[in-house]
C-alpha cells in the first residue's frame, strides 16, 4: 500500500470516528431530553418608547402565569391547523387600564397567546419572544381578539414585561447595546414598579 493510500485510509478512518462521535452525542442529547432553541425572524409592530406603547394598548394589567398549553393547536379560517403559539392562563392581579369593551375582574383567569412554542425537541422563539414563567408576575400590554376569544401581547415582544428586573427579556439578543424592545421594556419596568409589590 502506498503512502498516499495509507494517508487516505487513515483520514477516512478518522472521518468515520468523528461521525460516530457526533451521532453518539446527538443520541445522548435526544435521550437526555435536551431542547434545541431557535430564533424565528418575524415582523411585528414596534413602539418608539413606553408612551407610544401605552397609547396604542387598550388593556394594561399585572397578572400571574398559572398554567400553559404548549403548543396550542387551533384551526384558522381556512381550516388549516396551526400550532405556532403557546397559550398562557393568566390570573389577573391588578387592572391598570381597560379601554376595551370586554369586562375584566381581578382574580379572573384569562387566556393569553404567547409567541414561543415547542414542537418535539425544538423550541421556537418568534421574534425572540421568551415565554412567561409559571408562577411569576408580569406587567402585560394586551388587546383582546374577539374573533379568537383570547388576549394578545401588543407588539409581540414589547408588551410582556417581567416584574423582576433580573429575568431574561428576549431570546437570541445579539450585540452589547440594548434593542428597542429591551429599552421600552426597561422603561416600563421603571415606570410601573410601584404596582409590582401590590
Amino acid at each position: 500500500m502506498s503512502k498516499t493510500n495509507l494517508r487516505y485510509t487513515f483520514l477516512f478512518i478518522m472521518f468515520l470516528t468523528f461521525v460516530s462521535l457526533i451521532n453518539m452525542a446527538c443520541e445522548r442529547v435526544a435521550e437526555s431530553g435536551e431542547l434545541t432553541h431557535l430564533y424565528v425572524e418575524a415582523s411585528h409592530p414596534a413602539f418608539e418608547n413606553l408612551r407610544d406603547m401605552e397609547d396604542k394598548t387598550p388593556i394594561i394589567l399585572i397578572g400571574t402565569k398559572e398554567a400553559e398549553i404548549n403548543p396550542y393547536n387551533f384551526v384558522d379560517d381556512t381550516g388549516r391547523e396551526i400550532s405556532e403559539f403557546s397559550m398562557a392562563h393568566i390570573k389577573v392581579d391588578k387592572i391598570i387600564k381597560n379601554h376595551d369593551p370586554i369586562s375584566l375582574d381581578s382574580e379572573q383567569m384569562i387566556p393569553v397567546l404567547e409567541n414561543e412554542y415547542q414542537k418535539d425537541s425544538t423550541v421556537f422563539h418568534i421574534g425572540g419572544y421568551q415565554k412567561m414563567e409559571l408562577g411569576k408576575k408580569y406587567l402585560l400590554f394586551l388587546y383582546y381578539s374577539e374573533h379568537d376569544n383570547w388576549y394578545v401581547i401588543n407588539g409581540v415582544v414589547f408588551g410582556k414585561v417581567p416584574t423582576s428586573t433580573s429575568e431574561s427579556l428576549l431570546y437570541g439578543q445579539k450585540g452589547d447595546s440594548p434593542s428597542l424592545p429591551e429599552k421600552v421594556i426597561r422603561e416600563a419596568q421603571e415606570s410601573y414598579k410601584h404596582f409590582f409589590g401590590k
